[in-house]
């Protein structure tokens, strides 16, 4: 370390310095990923059980016999599909709730019983 110029020991010292940095940006990148994602989860894991609430209240109306299955099952799906959240109003997506099998139990496809003629 004596025989090394001041310009050498000053550049050892930014390429350390830079080093450093770059390690403890990374690591904050990493972080505030993981925190983005989970705070999606978050959103995503509320909105699904938001709509699988919505289901189960149509459902167990279509049960106890107050509204007609056919008109209940029209009625969950334009209240799930007007649900949104977010900068860019994402939405569900149909496909994904196994629970809406209960809805369709009477239909051979899943597709006939979404409303307004939205395939799946």
């Amino acid at each position: 370390m004596r025989h090394l110029t001041v310009y050498q020991r000053l550049a050892m010292i930014i390429a350390v310095l830079s080093i450093a940095f770059f390690a403890v940006s990374a690591m904050q990148i990493l972080v505030l990923r993981d925190a983005v994602l989970e705070e999606r989860r978050t959103t995503i894991r509320d909105m699904v059980e938001a709509a699988v609430k919505v289901l189960a209240f149509y459902e167990s109306e279509a049960k106890a016999g107050r509204i007609e299955p056919d008109r209940a099952r029209q009625m969950a799906f334009a209240s799930v599909g007007a649900m949104r959240w977010g900068e860019y109003a994402d939405y569900l997506w149909r496909g994904k709730f196994r629970r809406w099998r209960h809805l369709c139990a009477q239909q051979s496809e899943v597709h006939q019983c979404q409303p307004l003629g939205l395939q799946g």
